[in-house]
């Protein structure tokens, strides 16, 4: 028997056996990643408190409930009297507008336009006086 010859043969079917094991290596397709930002079809909670200022006075939006893109909550602006106020509201996911309208009769009641930002955690608009007309800068930030 010729050793040297079957040495050759095993060695060279076992590199063989070796370099085409690995070739059918199945790879995992790329993991998809969720897109971080908001799909505007979708309809964000706006639900919770929102601060910021009304004509640089302290400013609360306090969101209370929500059905679908109508919501309803309470306002409060600190004056030398603090004011207090409910309202009822809507918002147009596409356009990123929303509006808000006091509910209880005051002489300072009014309706609120504005703006929502993409990420949905800010708002800035202007706040209009049914009896006069005078309008309010607002802004505010979601907590």
């Amino acid at each position: 028997m010729n050793f040297p010859k079957l040495i050759s043969a095993v060695v060279l079917i076992a590199v063989t056996f070796l370099n085409f094991s690995g070739c059918d290596k199945k790879t995992e397709p790329p993991k998809e990643e969720k897109p971080t930002e908001i799909i505007k079809d979708t309809i964000p909670d706006i639900t919770g408190v929102w601060r910021g200022k009304f004509e640089k006075r302290d400013f609360t939006l306090t969101v209370t409930s929500q059905d679908g893109n109508n919501f309803q909550g309470k306002t409060v602006i600190k004056y030398r009297e603090q004011i207090n106020q409910e309202i009822l509201g809507t918002f147009d996911v596409k356009n990123l507008e929303i509006t808000m309208k006091d509910s209880l009769h005051s002489r300072y009641a009014g309706s609120y336009k504005g703006k929502i930002s993409e990420d949905w955690k800010t708002i800035t608009g202007k706040f209009t006086v049914k009896v006069d007309g005078n309008k309010f800068d607002f802004n505010l930030k979601h907590e």
